[in-house]
């Protein structure tokens, strides 16, 4: 058969790069609501502490699934972790989900850090793909010179967990 037309190669890519991107959409859907009302509840360890904590270790592994679906072939510990796809590359294509997801992984990291001591997720030993993605994305120098001092998240916080 003749080769096939480089427009067919460019579509299947199109195809599949939207894929990835409506899988990565899916996975990190409702994180950020899960993070903030696990970060702001008080008092830390009662029952719907605990519900909310659950509620967030879920969203989590829908994110852990989904870098793990999408990163099948990086296992190679020096390997990056990508939201949608792009391989395993240090400087694969940043995605404005990506953009979207690091100060969020961000604030979770910094928030359980501050308020959440005895009852943090332990995202390392739990979750090592989104371990992995965060220092990936963390280790950007777009992200680190666009970075809060932690204080500032930690103050943000603190505010929100008083009202």
């Amino acid at each position: 058969p003749p080769p096939k037309p480089k427009s067919d190669d460019n579509n299947n890519n199109k195809m599949k790069s939207k894929d990835l991107i409506a899988a990565a959409e899916d996975a990190v859907d409702g994180f950020f609501p899960a993070v903030a009302r696990y970060l702001k509840h008080t008092p830390d360890g009662d029952e719907q502490d605990m519900t909310l904590r659950e509620k967030l270790h879920e969203a989590l592994q829908r994110l852990e699934t989904h870098l793990s679906t999408t990163n099948d072939d990086n296992d190679d510990d020096d390997d990056v972790v990508v939201l949608c796809g792009g391989g395993g590359s240090s400087d694969h294509q940043l995605t404005l989900l990506d953009c979207s997801l690091a100060p969020k992984l961000f604030h979770m990291s910094v928030g359980m850090k501050a308020f959440k001591k005895e009852n943090a997720i332990d995202v390392a030993t739990e979750f090592p793909r989104v371990q992995k993605y965060m220092d990936t994305i963390f280790g950007r120098e777009s992200f680190i010179n666009t970075l809060y001092p932690e204080e500032t998240v930690v103050w943000g916080w603190t505010n929100a967990r008083q009202n």
